[in-house]
């Protein structure tokens, strides 16, 4: 297997980097999450939640995508 073909692990990003990337509040992801309309959350700690990086990139490119289309 060469180093192309090779899958890169899953990565959780924080809370507040998955604000950073998506430009929204931790009330809005919140309500988001709620809603089902964002990715869900992983438990990493008691007091501590992340989010699995792929997941969000795409939530981001789906927003993205959308932008064309008409509601």
């Amino acid at each position: 297997m060469n180093k192309n073909s090779q899958t890169r692990p899953p990565r959780l990003i924080s809370m507040k980097e998955a604000e950073k990337r998506t430009g929204v509040s931790r009330a809005f992801i919140n309500r988001a999450r709620a809603e089902g309309e964002f990715p869900k959350s992983v438990q990493i700690g008691p007091k501590r939640i992340g989010f699995v990086e792929a997941e969000v990139n795409q939530w981001i490119q789906e927003r993205i995508d959308a932008r064309g289309e008409v509601a």
